[in-house]
């Protein structure tokens, strides 16, 4: 700052780099604190991810596509409608109910389809899509498969996706 007539107090360099973290972290610039984890480039890998776990009958591998707790409460819970005051809807009653009935469709889904092989044809989204600032739900997935005879298939085996910076993540194995 010399070449501007002044001298600027000097910060060690420790205390500059937390400074600048902190203000990265507080302004933020539309990016969640959480990182998505598990996530995949396009629908399609999202799909074939749920199948191969299906097909190995792998219950936490299926589990660790969801949303996580730590997702949920810092991601997607701050942009909801129902986050909002006034509403009186505690995070931890919200994240409750949508991790007890997911794990319960997975344990449905996963009764019906453990073991099977089916390749995916395609995969839609054939409810509502809603964008908010920092991603976009996108509902009622929709897979077109073909099982070990040849055959295809339409099968609901998730319900929602989140898409965040281009990635996709499972939101919620609930078929609704």
């Amino acid at each position: 700052m010399k070449a501007l007539g002044w001298d600027a107090p000097r910060v060690p360099r420790g205390i500059l780099a937390l400074l600048i973290c902190a203000t990265c972290a507080a302004c933020g610039g539309g990016e969640s604190r959480v990182a998505l984890s598990s996530t995949f480039a396009t629908p399609e890998g999202l799909a074939q991810a749920v199948l191969d776990g299906l097909q190995q009958g792998d219950r936490p591998r299926l589990a660790s596509l969801m949303l996580s707790e730590a997702e949920f409460s810092d991601t997607i819970w701050p942009e909801l409608p129902a986050s909002r005051s006034g509403r009186n809807l505690p995070i931890e009653y919200a994240w409750r109910q949508l991790k007890q009935r997911s794990d319960g469709a997975l344990a449905t889904i996963l009764a019906q389809h453990a073991g099977q092989r089916y390749e995916l044809v395609r995969i839609e989204f054939t409810g509502e899509t809603t964008s908010y600032s920092t991603f976009t739900v996108r509902r009622d997935s929709l897979m077109t498969v073909r099982d070990a005879n040849g055959a295809e298939r339409r099968l609901r085996l998730f319900g929602s996706a989140v898409v965040q910076g281009e990635r996709w993540k499972l939101f919620s194995y609930v078929v609704e």
